[in-house]
């Protein structure tokens, strides 16, 4: 795309763009697994959210993927060969409890390597856990960090085998009628509750952008208690365009006498990024400080587009190729909001998870780089 953008005493000419490639056809295998340990007993009550979450947005997937796989997974992988509607009908503890495999002391570090390294790239892996970590009496910290860095490696070592490799990971709320069990014995009955749980998506960063963009995480899981969200992936190459002035009219439209208003067009759901990340404007930044990003807006009409991101090009700015850079942000505050350190005394954490951050630190940690998320490139001429 090359836009001219021209003034009584001065002209900019913008080139650059990036095409979309067409959208792959092949069928994706979906595998789901849910955690059947003796801590999620109290999910499975009469009107629980994560079984209706589960079976809905499963359902909607199910319509743009291939096959769905089922298993139960704690110390084991256990596949169930039953359909789907099936398996959400047999979500209850006795069912847990026949599944089998070790459901006393899961290790979620164990749980999230064996789902990774069933996933593939034709493969998208969805895991439902309510993560909670099993403390050790003492050197709590230390248990923390070798979890994370455990996360962690895992991660790189499925990254290592596929490049594109993903990582979505969604807080939900569900009604929780049952026991709670502390660390190094001792139990809580909870009745007419709330607890966290989460759901963990795992692959190609192009097939999550797939679903995403074809069976979107809302309005589906905002009916069962969705909460937040955060997405880790590699450096990405979104399809882009850029217009001359505002919502891509074709009147260039100024600011004052001293700035041209110019218009990317751009695919930013192949980052994965929750909105309030990608409408952030403290998210991007330019090679070139003069140049000003103004804003973003979601893109609401059919688009091959989900994002215009608005510039300023002010009166003398410099010609050259300029990069805009999306980096992907820190650790999301609601992860260490959502996070307990103590394993104890329940009822004063309802919304909190012993050592989720640790678990999504180590995911983090997995991506951590000083690469940025997705790269914009144009050249400017002046004169």
């Amino acid at each position: 795309m090359v836009v001219m953008l021209t003034a009584c005493s001065w002209s900019v000419r913008v080139e650059g763009g990036r095409e979309s490639r067409p959208e792959s056809d092949v069928p994706m295998t979906l595998n789901v697994y849910m955690e059947n340990s003796g801590s999620m007993d109290g999910y499975m009550c009469a009107g629980s959210q994560l079984k209706d979450a589960v079976y809905d947005y499963v359902s909607e997937l199910n319509r743009v993927a291939g096959p769905v796989g089922l298993h139960y997974i704690n110390s084991r992988i256990i596949p169930y060969s039953g359909t789907l509607s099936r398996f959400i009908r047999d979500l209850t503890p006795a069912a847990f409890a026949a599944a089998g495999g070790d459901r006393r002391n899961s290790d979620l570090g164990t749980i999230i390597d064996a789902v990774v390294q069933a996933t593939d790239s034709s493969t998208v892996s969805i895991l439902i856990s309510d993560c909670i970590l099993d403390l050790p009496g003492s050197d709590v910290e230390k248990y923390l960090n070798n979890r994370r860095i455990g996360i962690k490696n895992s991660v790189v070592e499925g990254v290592r085998r596929n490049s594109q490799l993903a990582v979505e990971i969604v807080k939900m709320q569900s009604d929780f009628d049952g026991r709670y069990y502390y660390p190094n014995g001792g139990m809580e009955t909870l009745h007419g509750v709330k607890r966290p749980y989460y759901i963990w998506f795992f692959g190609d960063a192009k097939s999550l952008a797939r679903l995403n963009r074809k069976s979107p995480l809302a309005p589906t899981l905002d009916r069962y208690g969705f909460e937040a969200m955060v997405a880790f992936t590699n450096p990405v190459e979104p399809a882009y365009t850029i217009h001359s002035a505002l919502n891509a009219a074709t009147k260039v439209l100024m600011h004052g006498s001293d700035a041209y208003k110019a218009c990317l067009e751009a695919d930013l759901g192949v980052t994965l990024q929750s909105s309030a990340t990608l409408t952030d404007i403290s998210n991007y930044t330019f090679t070139n400080p003069q140049i000003r990003f103004t804003g973003v807006e979601e893109i609401k009409h059919q688009s091959p587009y989900t994002h215009l991101l608005y510039i300023d090009l002010p009166r003398g700015v410099k010609g050259g190729e300029v990069e805009l850079l999306l980096r992907g942000p820190a650790l999301p505050d609601w992860v260490e909001q959502s996070n307990d350190t103590s394993g104890k005394d329940v009822l004063t954490h309802l919304d909190q998870t012993t050592g989720i951050s640790s678990l999504i630190g180590g995911v983090a940690d997995a991506y951590a780089s000083q690469e940025p998320l997705a790269r914009f490139t144009f050249k400017i001429s002046t004169k």
